[in-house]
């Protein structure tokens, strides 16, 4: 809303976020709003990509990092975030629209593990059981002329579409619990002073 553009670490999240598990699975989002009330200066909270870049791997959490902005408040914006047919695929567009990439999560198995390209219609929730989901993802984008959602991964340039993929809506559980993130600055004088409220709610009805 300030009229500027925040790139945050992926990296600190896998490296830093202990609690859930980095490169061990865990929940893709809570780095961001676990320890939510705590002050601008403590050891949670948001960290920018150029401070900790993304490496891909589990590399040692090199802290302390400079924490600019923190997590006020989150919610669910419905009580049911789990649906994922069609009727979700309007809310997600409106998401993304508004408030940019989605993150989201998606059932994983060996023809995705294995993409390189086209459209993905492989339904492999089957692999996930009860569990839903075992993989975050980022929505960019859609196309409507395909029915794919346009996803961005964290496996490398070298998987799928240069790091790319197109999935038909709904497949494999794509868009379970998917949360963008809405923040309100306030009006600091110096960077390293900056606490904006951050809400994550999550989208998918």
């Amino acid at each position: 809303k300030d009229g500027s553009r925040r790139n945050l670490s992926e990296q600190h999240l896998i490296s830093c976020n202990t609690h859930n598990w980095g490169c061990s699975g865990g929940w893709y989002a809570f780095g961001y709003y676990i320890g939510a009330e705590l002050d601008v200066n403590a050891s949670r909270g948001v960290v920018y990509a150029q401070s900790f870049p993304y490496q891909a791997a589990d590399v040692a959490c090199n802290a302390p990092y400079q924490h600019h902005e923190q997590l006020m408040a989150w919610h669910y914006v419905t009580p049911d975030a789990q649906r994922v047919g069609l009727d979700a695929v309007a809310d997600l567009k409106h998401a993304i629209h508004t408030h940019g990439p989605v993150a989201t999560t998606v059932c994983v198995g060996d023809a995705f593990s294995q993409y390189r390209g086209g459209i993905f219609s492989t339904d492999e929730r089957n692999h996930c059981a009860d569990a839903h989901i075992n993989h975050g993802v980022v929505i960019v984008g859609w196309d409507d002329h395909t029915s794919t959602w346009i996803v961005r991964n964290s496996w490398g340039t070298q998987w799928g579409e240069q790091g790319y993929m197109r999935i038909r809506y709904g497949t494999s559980n794509i868009g379970y619990l998917s949360a963008y993130v809405v923040y309100e600055p306030n009006t600091p004088t110096e960077l390293d002073s900056m606490q904006h409220k951050t809400y994550l709610p999550l989208v998918l009805r």
